[in-house]
């Protein structure tokens, strides 16, 4: 704890990092794993959190064990050192959906500009994104909306949800001709089955009786 100055406290740990990796055995813990295991505790806040301050607070006393399995985890890497594809299944489904820029060039312009917007995780956003740039299939964009002729359609949102804003939903939502969007107001990634029994039986009884909320449904 830094009296309130956790944000120069996190500043000056990222830079540390980036100048000198923490050894962990024979890996380290650098500025892309430190960058991942961060984000990764900032889906959940029950769970993520503790664990977040349990990582920074071991790294700032050069042990980078906490935050190499954070990163593990996220990047699905197993103990032998292989690894699942989600991260590859993840970025073929990305790299279809949106048109990049072919151009590298466009790469660096465009971490520059969020390394001044978003300064934690901007430019890694940018960096994680750059297959898209070489991907040897042309994207194909779909098409959101209007799905005239569809049952009602339910969206869910977090209000702060730190991956998928709740704007995305609500721009979803607007796009859609028969749609209602149920809204959590809460933190964490996802919100079926996180905890939330409001949640829970207004999307059972969607799913199941085909019953939406009323429009306007607010979940706390």
């Amino acid at each position: 704890h830094h009296e309130g100055h956790s944000r120069e406290a996190f500043d000056r740990l990222f830079q540390q990092i980036d100048r000198v990796s923490i050894p962990v055995g024979a890996r380290a813990v650098g500025p892309a794993e430190f960058t991942a295991a961060v984000f990764s505790q900032l889906y959940n806040s029950s769970r993520g959190w503790p664990r977040l301050e349990k990582l920074l607070k071991e790294a700032e006393h050069g042990n980078g064990s906490p935050a190499l399995a954070r990163y593990d985890a996220y990047v699905d890497r197993h103990p032998d050192g292989t690894y699942d594809n989600t991260n590859e299944a993840n970025l073929a489904v990305n790299c279809s959906d949106l048109a990049a820029s072919n151009d590298p060039k466009h790469l660096e312009d465009e971490a520059a500009t969020l390394a001044q917007q978003a300064p934690t995780f901007g430019p890694a956003a940018v960096w994680y994104m750059a297959p898209c740039t070489f991907w040897p299939v042309a994207p194909t964009p779909v098409p959101v909306g209007p799905a005239h002729g569809a049952p009602t359609i339910l969206l869910v949102g977090n209000t702060s949800d730190p991956a998928t804003p709740y704007v995305w939903a609500q721009q979803v939502a607007a796009r859609l001709a028969d749609s209602v969007l149920l809204t959590y107001n809460h933190t964490g990634h996802t919100a079926y089955n996180a905890g939330s029994t409001c949640i829970r039986t207004r999307v059972d009884s969607y799913l199941l009786a085909q019953q939406a909320p009323p429009p306007g449904t607010v979940c706390n």
